[in-house]
């Protein structure tokens, strides 16, 4: 610290520091400002786009299960005629 600087004050170092710093920080908060009502903009749409592909995948889903216990159905039929024919021939 500088012997001639108040314990109190900054120096004049210590105050173009803390200028600049400020200066930057605005500079930042400036540019989040600009780019905010962008982004609440899109929200709606990127909440559209996503609540789309979720409809999209729940469809997929529930018609691969419906597909899923018609096979499920089919083997069952397949065991069911493999066993009586495993039967016919043991008599």
């Amino acid at each position: 610290r500088n012997v001639f600087c108040h314990p109190m004050q900054p120096c004049s170092v210590e105050s173009v520091r803390v200028g600049a710093i400020i200066e930057e920080a605005l500079e930042k908060l400036s540019f989040l400002a600009s780019i905010t009502p962008d982004i609440v903009a899109h929200r709606d749409e990127l909440s559209q786009t996503v609540g789309d592909e979720i409809t999209r995948i729940l469809a997929q889903q529930r018609t691969l299960e419906s597909r899923y216990e018609e096979l499920v159905g089919q083997r069952l039929a397949l065991k069911a005629m493999s066993n009586k024919r495993y039967k016919e021939n043991q008599d």
